[in-house]
């Protein structure tokens, strides 16, 4: 596959990017994917910028932060009937998994190094997560689900990535065993050296009709589905940042978001056009939800 945004990262320093092997120590949906193991390929490294969250009902400082995404490209699990199921039900359109939004932080017990050392499992050993996004590796990721309020989610633990081998021969699929990806499928935005074709990337057009009540009362506004973009825009650090100079230069047009009063509580929820990470997949999945 060929793509632009893989030619950028060829012409990236990565002396300039933030390098996950330096460890610190210190204090596309298809509804509910049935129990088996999935064959996935890394397609989405997204930063967010500096935003603010909390715990425990306690304000954190800002912290940028960044999500993976994945298509699910080969593998299977039975499904309820006790029947074999394959995830990809149709050429081309590979079901979207990602992890929530994620703290950018090199500790040794963050989320981001752990998701950062289960990708440098496989193929090359890289320092920096855009590195794996450009080298499209094969993973095995195993599919659970998960019952909460009633409402069955699938659960994935992206700490859990391994060498996707084939159970026919045992030995690891190779590239052209498994489909690949094309350019659509594929989303970067670094902060810091972004460009106007990252930010094209990650560009979701159209939106949500608002909906109403059985007395036609709208029960939940008309919203955008460019929450990527938007939560870019809504960074704390927006202002000045390389973002808003390169969108200045390109005479592009943009709204900051009003930002909430309250920070966000973790774990942030994406939009629900994405099946999401980790035990947030509904089944099925409904913007009426």
């Amino acid at each position: 596959m060929t793509n632009a945004l893989f030619a950028q990262i060829d012409n990236l320093n990565p002396n300039q990017l933030v390098d996950m092997t330096e460890v610190k120590s210190g204090s596309g949906g298809r509804g509910l994917l049935p129990t088996g193991t999935a064959i996935v390929r890394l397609s989405s490294y997204i930063e967010f910028g500096k935003h603010i969250q909390t715990f425990g009902g306690q304000a954190k400082p800002a912290a940028p932060q960044f999500k993976l995404g994945f298509c699910i490209v080969g593998g299977g699990g039975q499904n309820k009937a006790g029947e074999g199921e394959p995830y990809v039900q149709e050429d081309g359109n590979f079901p979207f998994i990602s992890t929530f939004d994620t703290t950018m932080s090199q500790h040794e017990k963050a989320k981001a190094v752990k998701y950062f050392n289960a990708l440098n499992r496989v193929g090359n050993k890289a320092t920096h997560f855009v590195q794996k996004v450009q080298e499209q590796c094969l993973y095995s990721l195993p599919v659970s689900t998960v019952t909460k309020n009633g409402k069955e989610y699938n659960d994935f633990d992206f700490t859990n990535l391994q060498v996707a081998v084939n159970p026919q021969t045992y030995k690891a699929y190779t590239d052209d065993e498994m489909p690949k990806l094309e350019d659509k499928h594929i989303q970067v935005f670094l902060w810091e050296h972004c460009t106007p074709e990252m930010w094209k990337s990650i560009e979701i057009e159209g939106q949500w009709e608002a909906q109403k009540d059985a007395a036609g009362n709208v029960t939940k506004p008309a919203r955008s589905k460019n929450f990527l973009q938007e939560k870019c825009l809504s960074a704390i650090d927006f202002e000045g940042s390389p973002l808003q100079l390169m969108l200045q230069e390109q005479g592009a047009s943009y709204t900051v978001p009003e930002l909430s009063t309250t920070p966000e509580e973790q774990p942030v929820q994406a939009e629900p056009e994405l099946p999401k990470a980790e035990g947030t997949v509904q089944a099925p999945p409904s913007i009426d939800d």
